[in-house]
């Protein structure tokens, strides 16, 4: 007795919210040299969960995605000062020589 199988859900496209993690990611390519570490991750975070707020159907406000980069920072600062201060290692540039 085979039971006929489920459609899979239809879900809407959300090219608005691929488009500001899209932009997070190349900024954060673009602007690791020139700002740093720490701010290109903190503008990166903010603007990924910006894009996943609006996939999620909420309006983000001004005062959510200057808490997103304020988060950002507060991630990305220890993660700088492990890698650099208590590792010894240098993180690689994205674009002269790095991984692109």
């Amino acid at each position: 007795h085979a039971e006929p199988l489920a459609d899979a859900p239809e879900f809407p496209s959300a090219w608005t919210a691929v488009a500001w993690v899209s932009a997070g990611v190349l900024l954060n390519a673009l602007l690791i040299e020139r700002i740093g570490f720490i701010p290109s991750c903190a503008l990166l975070f903010a603007l990924s969960a910006r894009g996943f707020r609006i996939g999620a159907a909420a309006r983000p406000s001004a005062a959510s995605v200057a808490t997103d980069f304020v988060i950002g920072l507060v991630i990305s600062a220890p993660v700088f000062w492990i890698f650099t201060k208590l590792l010894g290692l240098t993180l690689p540039g994205l674009v002269k020589g790095g991984w692109i």
